[in-house]
C-alpha cells in the first residue's frame, strides 16, 4: 500500500472506529487493511468513503466489520510465567468452592480457554467442578475453536508434557483431546455490548479491551468485571497492557489482579 493509501486508511479508521468505542491507532495493522480491501471488492465499493457510509447506514455490515478487526492468531500457554503463577498460587486456593466458573473474553481460536483447562487438569483441586466459558464476537474463529485442531506452531510455548498428554497428533496437525474439549463452552458475544457473565471466580481479558478499546469503554468494562467477579476472585489482563483497575482490584502479579 502506498503512503497516500495509508493516509486514506488512517482517515477511514479515525472516522469509523471512535464511535464504536475503539482506538483507531490499534487497528492500523496490515492484516486489517487487507481484510477491509477484500471486503470492498466483495461489495463492489470503489472507495473507503463508500464503505464508511455503508457502515453508518447498515448495522449488520457494521457488526461484520468489527470481525475484520480481530487478531485471530494466538498461541497456547502464551505468557508462560503467568500460567505458572496461576497453577501455583491461584487454582489451589479455589478448593473451597464446590463449583468454579472461569471466563475467557475474546477467546479467538480457543487457545486460551483450552490452556486454562489443561492447567486446571494439572493444578486444579480435584474435588471442584470447573466451568470454563469462552466468548468471541467472530463465529468463524469460534468454529475453529470448537473443532480444536491446531498447527504445531501454535503449541510451541506449551511444555512437552502438555502437548503429549492433552493432544492427539493427526499428521501435521494436533487435535485437542475430548476430555479437555468438554471442559470449555464457547459462545458468540461482544464484550463491549453485553459484558462478562456474573459470578466469575477467574476472568481473562487479555489483549482485548485494554488494548483495542477507547478509554471510556475500558472504564466501563472494568466496572462490568467488578460486578462479575465477586470479592476474592481473580482477573487476568495482558502482560503488556497498562490500565488502572482500582478501586476494585489489587495487583498480585504483573498481569494478575484480585477482586477486593
Amino acid at each position: 500500500m502506498s503512503r497516500s493509501q495509508g493516509v486514506e486508511f488512517d482517515r477511514f479508521l479515525k472516522a469509523v472506529l471512535p464511535p464504536m468505542g475503539l482506538d483507531w491507532r490499534r487497528h492500523r495493522r496490515r492484516q486489517v487493511r487487507r481484510r477491509v480491501a477484500e471486503r470492498l471488492r466483495v461489495l463492489h465499493f470503489r472507495s473507503l468513503d463508500e464503505y464508511r457510509l455503508a457502515l453508518a447506514e447498515n448495522p449488520t455490515e457494521a457488526s461484520f466489520f468489527r470481525t475484520l478487526l480481530g487478531v485471530t492468531i494466538t498461541r497456547f500457554y502464551r505468557d508462560p510465567e503467568m500460567w505458572e503463577f496461576l497453577g501455583r498460587e491461584i487454582l489451589p486456593v479455589l478448593a473451597g468452592f464446590p463449583r468454579v466458573v472461569m471466563f475467557s473474553a475474546g477467546c479467538a481460536g480457543g487457545e486460551e480457554p483450552y490452556t486454562l483447562a489443561m492447567v486446571w487438569q494439572e493444578h486444579g483441586p480435584p474435588s471442584v467442578r470447573p466451568v470454563i466459558l469462552a466468548m468471541d464476537m467472530d463465529e468463524t474463529v469460534l468454529r475453529r475453536a470448537r473443532a480444536g485442531v491446531y498447527e504445531e506452531g501454535g503449541l510451541r510455548l506449551l511444555p512437552d508434557h502438555f502437548r503429549d498428554t492433552y493432544f492427539t497428533r493427526d499428521g501435521r496437525l494436533f487435535r485437542i483431546n475430548p476430555g479437555v474439549g468438554a471442559m470449555v463452552s464457547f459462545y458468540l458475544g461482544d464484550l463491549s455490548a453485553i459484558g462478562p457473565p456474573r459470578g466469575i471466580h477467574l476472568a481473562f481479558c487479555r489483549n482485548l479491551a485494554y488494548t483495542y478499546f477507547s478509554r471510556e469503554i475500558q472504564a466501563r468494562i472494568t466496572e462490568d468485571f467488578s460486578r462479575a467477579v465477586p470479592p476474592g476472585g481473580w482477573m487476568v489482563i495482558g502482560a503488556k497492557e497498562k490500565t488502572d483497575l482500582t478501586p476494585w482490584f489489587e495487583v498480585q502479579h504483573p498481569c494478575v489482579y484480585r477482586r477486593i
